[in-house]
């Protein structure tokens, strides 16, 4: 009989982390496989993506802003195949989109993989306060249909950590489920991961986790909000400009204060 395997779901959430995690397993499997860990390179992950396309691939009803996934047959069957042909012990499969898909789906999915796992899912969490204002500033961004913080607070934003957590437990079992806190102002996702995994060890020599998604002021991000009521022809490559651009002073551009955020806090 053959070692028995783990496949670890890594679900998100987004702005926790993910983005700088996705791009630094794709530059060091080799490292993840000395250690036991296969990270498949199908559906965007060896590009630096994450397996977004599988995350994609499970949603019922995608946000306005989310891209479509690309050729999602061939990138579910390329990355069946690998986890089919690995001996490796532990699977990670990392999407923050899978926060919106559905479990059962999901299941049904490495199921009919041919091979018995056991699974176990990794749920970051972050303080819904801070949430909302980063989700909406990478979506002020990258579409001109953002809108307002309190329209996305009270259309889009998902805060109920409690309502996804149960949905995943109920399809695979309370006991397969860890939520790790992430702290933005001393980010240890790296670590809490690999702890989630059972592989500390791989601490020893995967390099540090390089910062990603730095923090945009309020002055550019207001730049780009002015813009999206002009008709331009290169907008990304403006944005580019505004971003890439240093601004002083730098203001971060968070929007409650201290009793807003526990008020907004407190609907959860």
């Amino acid at each position: 009989m053959g070692q028995e395997q783990t496949i670890f779901l890594h679900i998100g959430r987004g702005k926790t982390g993910t983005t700088a995690l996705r791009r630094h397993f794709a530059r060091h499997t080799d490292i993840l496989a000395r250690h036991g860990i296969c990270y498949p390179g199908a559906t965007g992950a060896a590009q630096g993506h994450g397996h977004d396309t599988f995350g994609k691939a499970f949603i019922t009803e995608r946000p306005f802003y989310m891209m479509p996934p690309h050729n999602t047959e061939q990138a579910l069957q390329d990355l069946a195949g690998e986890i089919r042909a690995t001996p490796l012990p532990k699977i990670l499969l990392l999407s923050e989109q899978l926060e919106m898909a559905d479990p059962a789906r999901v299941q049904q999915f490495l199921d009919g993989l041919g091979k018995r796992f056991r699974y176990r899912i990794v749920f970051f969490l972050r303080s819904q306060d801070e949430l909302v204002e980063s989700e909406f500033n990478q979506l002020v961004r990258f579409s001109t249909q953002a809108g307002t913080l309190a329209k996305y607070a009270d259309t889009l934003f998902n805060g109920d950590f409690h309502a996804t957590a149960t949905a995943w437990a109920d399809v695979f079992g309370g006991d397969t489920l860890t939520c790790p806190i992430y702290d933005a102002r001393t980010p240890r996702v790296l670590a809490q991961l690999m702890a989630a995994l059972g592989a500390e060890d791989a601490l020893t020599d995967l390099p540090a986790l390089p910062a990603s998604n730095r923090s945009v002021s309020f002055q550019a991000l207001t730049a780009i909000r002015l813009l999206h009521h002009i008709d331009l022809v290169d907008r990304a490559a403006l944005n580019r400009q505004i971003l890439d651009g240093a601004v002083t002073p730098h203001l971060p551009a968070l929007y409650f204060d201290a009793a807003e955020a526990a008020a907004f806090r407190a609907r959860f």
